[in-house]
């Protein structure tokens, strides 16, 4: 049975809503898109491919939302069932994405330390590969059961029908985010653990094990924002499909897209921390907007570095290249004849150079 739209006005304005977070995070995951396709060194990185990834899949998001414009003017529900697989299947992608980056990060600091050492390229392509295809299998069956359109809540998804399996197959579903959403709690902690561990032991670290751990601490502070912001713009979607499911008394459409709404979140905040804590990006983001004035100022403000990170920066740039050479001479007792000889001794040292 084909749902008519109960509340146009609502429905318009959850579609404006759309628009506008599409025009806030478009450019920028498009942005880490083309950043990473033409830059080598960025290219070079594997898990920049699973930032890669993620972004692709907030960019499709994105668009998927902005497409609910024509189901509020027109209700076409075939332009509906489209969007709503989208959405479901590339906000999955985004979610899933984010254990595997806290997974082989924590995987090459366990190694020898040495960032993205102990995963290959290729290897981190069959990962992207392995996401996009499991996140399919998952929203096959709504589409050969054609499932997909407006859904109760007032927004493109699974429609609601009484079905025995239904329900247990859209918990199964959202049972595998939350597995995901534990990984990336998980190894998030782990990280935590080493960064500690490494505290203890910063005035005895060389210089790149300082940037190494400096880039930790920021990769941590991407996934506290990625363990935040699911929360908010999730969780309570998932609840009100749930009860929706068990109770079809509980529907306020106008309520409740006020509530979806929120989901739009996570593609937009996940490329503006990724640009501001990934220390590559963002130094391509600096360079892009000192050849455009208007923006620069901008830029600088929005994507700056953290002060504390800042100082940890500013420690870190110490070059292992001055070398003072002292000599000194030890008098030291010569027993053969009784006499004092005086042996030449060259101490070197590598004196800190902070760069400012």
């Amino acid at each position: 049975m084909m749902f008519t739209e109960p509340d146009p006005p609502s429905a318009l304005g959850l579609s404006i809503w759309y628009l506008l977070m599409a025009a806030l995070g478009l450019p920028l995951n498009l942005f880490i898109v083309s950043s990473t396709i033409m830059r080598r060194s960025l290219r070079a990185v594997p898990m920049n491919w699973l930032v890669l990834s993620a972004a692709v899949a907030d960019t499709a998001y994105l668009l998927s939302l902005a497409v609910f414009l024509r189901w509020s003017l027109v209700a076409d529900h075939l332009v509906c069932k489209i969007s709503g697989f989208a959405m479901y299947y590339f906000g999955m992608i985004s979610i899933f994405t984010a254990p595997f980056l806290a997974a082989l990060r924590f995987m090459a600091l366990s190694g020898n330390g040495h960032f993205g050492s102990t995963i290959s390229r290729r290897g981190v392509i069959g990962i992207n590969c392995g996401i996009w295809i499991v996140s399919a299998l998952l929203y096959l069956p709504f589409v050969i059961l054609d499932k997909f359109g407006i859904e109760k809540v007032g927004t493109c998804g699974i429609t609601h029908e009484e079905n025995w399996y239904e329900l247990p197959y859209f918990l199964f579903c959202s049972g595998t985010l939350f597995v995901a959403y534990s990984a990336t709690f998980f190894f998030n902690r782990r990280l935590h653990s080493w960064v500690k561990n490494m505290n203890t032991k910063l005035l005895s670290l060389t210089g790149e094990s300082k940037v190494t751990l400096s880039d930790t601490r920021n990769l941590m502070k991407i996934f506290r924002w990625f363990l935040i912001v699911p929360v908010i713009a999730f969780l309570p979607t998932l609840i009100l499909q749930i009860l929706y499911r068990t109770n079809i008394q509980l529907l306020n459409i106008r309520l409740d897209r006020v509530v979806v709404a929120f989901g739009a979140l996570p593609a937009v905040i996940n490329p503006f921390v990724t640009i501001k804590y990934l220390r590559p990006y963002r130094l391509v983001m600096e360079a892009v907007g000192s050849k455009i004035p208007f923006f620069s100022s901008v830029i600088r403000f929005l994507f700056k570095e953290d002060q504390d990170t800042s100082w940890e920066r500013m420690k870190v740039n110490v070059t292992n290249k001055v070398q003072a050479v002292y000599r000194i001479s030890i008098p030291v007792l010569s027993m053969r004849n009784n006499s004092v000889s005086v042996y030449n001794t060259q101490i070197s040292d590598t004196l800190p150079t902070i760069v400012l």
